[in-house]
């Protein structure tokens, strides 16, 4: 029967690996998912569980006293929003049987976390609340050697579709020891799939949430939080067979005391195929341990986790007594690990780490895909490191991103911590024009090879765009053969050319690079600061040149530099200057300006004579004016701020000069006006009469004085 079970489900989870990840969890809750009670049995007894196969719900809490071995022709069991409580006691599946624990309720049942015990309690205490959605199975104790402190699985299968296994501890064996599997233990040959519920505050020795030997286990739905290994695996432990999880599922925040807080993947001693874990999506985040605080993989050789999808994210490893903190994200000690899609970031590790650590003797990690981000190391390798005395595999193809990740304090970019004489990166096909990798150098040498196989697979690609150095004394160039790709550090001597203000430095492999002045020599006054700015050439930052700094002197004093750009017209210098001291400079003149002198006359015409009075505008601020007549005769003069004129009553044109004197930063400038004079009529005085008038009338003579513009006639 177990076969036949077995077989049927690897065929349906081979049907679903060809669906997108999220159709895992939906396919897998299909059977199980209800509103009624249609076809299962009502259990109202309050003191046991059933003792004959079949399918059931509860109608009240149950309290049991004795071990409850699940009948042979196995039971599904619906909570239906109650809770069992085992007394100290478990639940066991033996060979060829199967149980499957669901639950329709979508009430809450209150609860809290003990922090001393690591165990979750019903109802309210003095510690963290954690109320959870439908029934609760707690209370159990692994019994005997078993463990499984809620569940123990010998040869069985168990699937958890809803409901919640919390508050629950594997026990202590006859040795003294702690046994496995906080809430439930796998023995060989046993099957777990969870597609719902939870599993939540249980504790174990290894496997605070799960423990499983050469067992599939298949996570497709649900969550396993806040668990406790006093040892290794404080969400799951799983040894040898296949392991599986996908989108809708989360290991949070689950403790180990030694390795593996979220996830500790190993090989079986029985094993004969090497163990899997493909990881297509989900969740590992918030999971602490002292090595592998979001997942710890074991040093057997052959073992392989895969990483297609989801996020290993927030996962810390800390420093205790049994480890330094290393492997914040995830800790290769052995085995492949093979990241092709989804994301490692935002987890820390106190020593070395942050993202993933390579320890033992040939771990082997894969990139083609996938971001490794934002992760920190408080001392090495913020990305991607390893052990000093390992000989890791690193390979990479596809497009894998590995930026953003720091370590020490102040934060410093340390992506790939390599170390040359250990390893050096793999190329096992073409990286995309999407692959972004920062890679620090593990050496101090100027020219270090860092890549085996560049060229057989990416010859003639943009190496620069793909691979970068995180040390800013050094970039990545091509090795002399033209094959590999090499960090090259910078030797570069300097020369300055001070008729264009240009600095260029050679390096020791041949390149120039260069910065220069830009800017007009001869400029005018416009009241404003006289800047020159910088240009460099493409590649001065690839090859560190520095900082550059642009400082003005007057040229009595070329020594100290002023504090500004100058504004007043003069001669100058500015000069250019690299961070290691190399100078170039240009001598520079501002130009005084024009001023924009006018003068105007109100009115610009007078018949008869009269007073005049004249605008004058644009004179330089501070600039002596002087007004003047073309008539020497007429005197101008200034009254309250207002130049004026009187003429005379006589036809004649004047012409007036305002002129500014020169200033610091002006020109002297003039600008004249015109004024028209003509005279005013005259009333004749009245004629003598005519004596010899009979009407005694008189004729009258009407004079003019002739006007300025004589061409009317004569």
């Amino acid at each position: 029967m177990k076969k036949r079970l077995l077989a049927s489900f690897l065929a349906v989870c081979l049907a679903a690996s060809l669906l997108p990840a999220p159709a895992f969890a939906a396919g897998g809750t299909e059977d199980y998912e209800h509103t009624g009670h249609e076809g299962y049995s009502k259990w109202d007894t309050s003191n046991s569980l059933p003792n004959s196969g079949g399918t059931y719900y509860l109608n009240t809490d149950v309290t049991i006293s004795s071990v409850w071995t699940v009948p042979g022709d196995g039971v599904t069991l619906c909570l239906n929003g109650h809770n069992i409580n085992l007394n100290g006691k478990n639940i066991s599946v033996d060979e060829d049987v199967s149980l499957v624990i669901c639950d329709c309720s979508s009430e809450i049942t209150p609860g809290w976390l003990n922090e001393s015990e690591h165990l979750w309690k019903p109802g309210t205490g003095e510690g963290k609340s954690c109320n959870l959605t439908g029934g609760v199975i707690y209370g159990g104790k692994g019994s005997g050697n078993g463990g499984g402190g809620a569940v123990y699985v010998n040869e069985g299968s168990l699937t958890l579709a809803g409901g919640n296994l919390a508050g629950n501890q594997s026990g202590t064996g006859s040795s003294g020891i702690a046994n496995l599997g906080g809430a439930v233990r796998l023995e060989i040959g046993s099957t777990f799939t969870m597609t719902g519920g939870s599993i939540t505050g249980n504790w174990g020795r290894t496997g605070g949430g799960v423990s499983a030997s050469l067992s599939p286990v298949y996570l497709y739905g649900g969550e396993i939080s806040q668990n406790y290994a006093s040892d290794e695996g404080g969400g799951v432990a799983v040894a040898g067979e296949t392991s599986t999880m996908t989108d809708g599922f989360s290991i949070t925040e689950n403790e180990a005391g030694v390795a593996g807080g979220g996830i500790k993947f190993s090989e079986h001693v029985y094993a004969v195929e090497p163990a899997s874990f493909t990881m297509f999506g989900g969740m590992v985040a918030g999971n602490s341990a002292q090595t592998g605080g979001g997942v710890y993989i074991d040093e057997e050789k052959g073992i392989a986790f895969t990483m297609s999808g989801g996020m290993i994210q927030e996962n810390s490893a800390e420093r205790g007594e049994k480890s330094y903190g290393r492997g914040g994200g995830v800790y290769l000690a052995g085995g492949i690990f093979t990241l092709t899609g989804g994301s490692i970031k935002s987890n820390n590790s106190d020593n070395n780490g942050g993202g993933i650590y390579l320890q033992g003797d040939e771990p082997c990690l894969k990139l083609s895909g996938g971001t490794i981000q934002g992760n920190h190391a408080g001392v090495s390798a913020g990305g991607v490191g390893y052990y000093n005395d390992g000989k890791p595999v690193i390979e990479l193809s596809g497009s894998p991103v590995v930026t953003g990740n720091t370590n020490g304090s102040p934060n410093l970019t340390n992506n790939i911590n390599l170390n040359l004489s250990r390893a050096k990166l793999t190329i096992t096909g073409a990286l995309s024009e999407n692959a972004k990798l920062g890679v620090t150098p593990g050496s101090s040498g100027s020219v270090e090879v860092f890549t085996s196989g560049w060229s057989s697979y990416n010859h003639g690609a943009d190496y620069d765009t793909i691979f970068t150095s995180d040390d800013s004394d050094f970039v990545v160039l091509p090795s002399e053969d033209d094959k590999e790709l090499m960090f090259h550090k910078h030797s570069i001597s300097y020369s300055a050319d001070n008729e264009t203000g240009t600095i260029t430095g050679t390096c020791t492999c041949g390149e120039k690079i260069s910065a220069w002045l830009d800017g007009e020599t001869e400029r005018t006054y416009n009241g404003q600061s006289q800047e020159f700015s910088y240009k460099t050439s493409d590649n001065w930052e690839t090859f560190n040149g520095g900082a550059l700094t642009v400082q003005y002197f007057t040229p009595a004093d070329t020594s100290t530099p002023r504090s500004d750009a100058p504004t007043d017209a003069g001669a100058y210098r500015v000069s250019l200057t690299t961070s290691s001291g190399r100078t170039a400079y240009l001598d520079f003149t501002i130009k005084l300006a024009e001023p924009a002198l006018s003068i105007s006359a109100e009115p610009a015409e007078l018949t008869g004579g009269g007073r005049v009075e004249f605008t004058v505008t644009g004179a330089p601020k501070g600039a002596t004016v002087t007004m003047t007549c073309d008539d020497t005769s007429i005197q101008v003069r200034q009254e309250n701020g207002v130049w004026y004129a009187d003429l005379p009553a006589a036809v004649k044109r004047y012409t007036f000069t305002a002129e500014s004197k020169a200033t610091t930063n002006y020109n002297a400038g003039t600008d004249t006006c015109t004024v028209a004079v003509t005279a005013q009529p005259v009333t004749p005085d009245p004629e003598p009469s005519d004596p010899g008038s009979s009407s005694g009338g008189s004729t009258s003579v009407r004079r003019y004085n002739i006007e300025a513009d004589a061409g009317r006639g004569g």
